[in-house]
């Protein structure tokens, strides 16, 4: 995976704009779905302000702690594990510090 590439991913006002509304729309019916959690965590990500970047970063690592399979002390490290959303969080996390 050329992590080079998804540092420079940046993501548009639009697409941040949609995927916000489509997740607040869902937070006000209950509990957002995985799926619209996870795009608009990977939008914040993308996002060129340094909050936004931020608090996908912590989306994200919501979204994962609370997900069964993680909740335990013997996950793997973001490096180590074959799920994409770890690769994404550790992605992010980069994209965060050379911001």
């Amino acid at each position: 995976m050329d992590y080079g590439s998804i540092l420079e991913e940046r993501t548009s006002p639009a697409v941040l704009a949609n995927a916000r509304e489509q997740y607040l729309r869902q937070c006000a019916r209950g509990e957002p779905s995985a799926g619209s959690t996870f795009a608009y965590a990977h939008a914040m990500i993308g996002s060129k302000n340094k909050l936004d970047v931020k608090d996908g970063i912590l989306c994200l690592e919501s979204e994962y702690s609370t997900t069964p399979q993680h909740q335990s002390d013997s996950s793997p490290s973001p490096v180590e594990a074959e799920n994409p959303l770890d690769a994404l969080k550790l992605a992010g996390f980069f994209a965060f510090c050379m911001g």
